[in-house]
């Protein structure tokens, strides 16, 4: 099977999970016999615009879009007080949809492919689906969040000029006829000027959560499945590493902003010391807000916890699998509650114990008390409880991670993850 891929990012450079796993899927892909191009944009000005390293061809020539809200209402509206501002990058917008669409053409008309793989596609130009609709490739999409959902609600800036930019002067309509005109011309059609949506989707999702979400929409599309996230259990190994003599480690990965919950990792370490227990706590993820990792950091000085919690920034996946294997327990505090984190899976398959809220699809993977533990969002004195219990008894704390690594190995591995998608794309649902 010849399969496209069009992702706005592609390992190695990710935002967070959704990346690589479309990257696992297709390394997978490949592997079994598939031919596989994927496009993608070039978000890293260092990275080569054709990919060699890739047992497939990797171009990263797409551009994607900014990300400018009220464009289209900027631009009609009497108020605005930069109109030229606001047109010249409105004409950059849509030179770079003109460009992609091209690129995307030229490349479905030379591959030839059998099917169109979408990834992470909110960031690419807003025409894409519109112009997907004309063609008659199958299209599949790996669905990891709201990106299918957002797409179809928000018909992007091009298509609301078209519908909201009503100009009273004669001049004014007959130049939005003219540049409307031109623009056809040199998309060659691509850039239609109605919206329209793909009759031929095709949507995994890898949570429940965003199934029903989804569903609650009714946007139109063909099939539709649930295919939780994988792992490369010979990357994520059963290992441990850490000193039985060394205190408690607790590790809490992702990105350092409110939703993920940090601040109450921080109260965790607080009731811990406050509990006796010898523990330290260690924060991994970049900083996305740094007013937030701020606030992180004067809590741990305000509680006097220089001792107890450290943070990490994430350098890289191996730094991270590193740090599971040398950790007893993986605090997940998430507050977000959409998609399917790869962390839980992460944690448990090292040989962490996953303490989670239960958001980002954790609690379709963990039997409570079984192979990991879920509470109540901000129950930060259950979650000591727990640790505490733990602490005390080590063959518990034993048992549960070798529970967590079997669930892993029987229902989230790669093979067993491939097989899944790979029914899928060959329309066995």
């Amino acid at each position: 099977m010849k399969i496209l891929t069009l992702s706005a990012y592609y390992p190695p450079f990710s935002y967070g999970g959704y990346e690589n796993r479309v990257r696992d899927v297709m390394d997978g892909l490949a592997a079994r016999g598939h031919q596989v191009n994927v496009l993608t944009t070039q978000p890293d000005k260092t990275m080569q615009t054709e990919e060699i390293e890739f047992p497939y061809p990797v171009i990263r020539r797409l551009h994607g879009t900014r990300k400018m809200l009220g464009w289209a209402e900027r631009l009609t509206s009497k108020e605005s007080t930069n109109r030229l501002g606001v047109v010249l990058i409105f004409l950059r917008q849509i030179w770079r949809d003109i460009h992609d669409l091209r690129l995307i053409d030229h490349t479905i008309q030379g591959f030839k492919p059998d099917l169109i793989y979408l990834g992470h596609i909110l960031p690419l130009t807003s025409s894409l689906l519109p112009f997907l609709s004309r063609i008659s490739h199958p299209l599949v999409v790996d669905d990891g969040g709201k990106t299918l959902l957002l797409s179809f609600e928000n018909h992007g800036l091009w298509y609301r000029f078209q519908s909201e930019f009503h100009p009273t002067s004669i001049a004014l309509q007959v130049v939005k006829k003219a540049f409307s005109s031109l623009v056809s011309i040199l998309s060659s059609d691509r850039l239609t000027r109605d919206w329209v949506w793909p009759d031929s989707i095709n949507v995994f999702f890898n949570s429940q959560l965003n199934y029903r979400n989804f569903l609650s929409e009714s946007v139109p599309i063909n099939c539709s499945k649930v295919i939780h996230s994988g792992l490369d259990l010979q990357q994520f190994s059963f290992e441990r590493k850490k000193d039985p003599l060394q205190p408690l480690s607790i590790i809490v990965p992702g990105r350092i902003e409110p939703s993920k919950g940090q601040l109450d990792a921080v109260k965790l370490s607080t009731l811990l010391r406050q509990g006796g227990v010898q523990h330290h706590l260690t924060i991994v993820g970049d900083r996305w807000r740094g007013d937030y990792a701020s606030q992180l950091e004067e809590q741990v000085r305000q509680f006097d916890l220089d001792n107890y919690v450290s943070f990490f920034p994430k350098k890289g996946k191996w730094d991270l699998i590193e740090l599971y294997h040398q950790s007893d327990i993986c605090f997940f505090p998430s507050l977000h509650q959409t998609g399917f984190s790869r962390i839980p899976l992460e944690a448990m398959a090292c040989g962490c114990v996953l303490l989670s809220y239960g958001n980002e699809g954790s609690d379709e993977i963990i039997m409570n008390g079984v192979n990991g533990f879920l509470f109540s969002p901000g129950a930060i004195e259950q979650v000591k409880e727990t640790v505490m219990a733990l602490e005390n008894n080590k063959n518990l704390l034993s048992q549960v991670a070798y529970s967590a690594r079997k669930t892993v190995e029987e229902h989230h591995s790669i093979p067993v993850y491939l097989d899944q998608i790979e029914a899928f794309l060959n329309g066995k649902n």
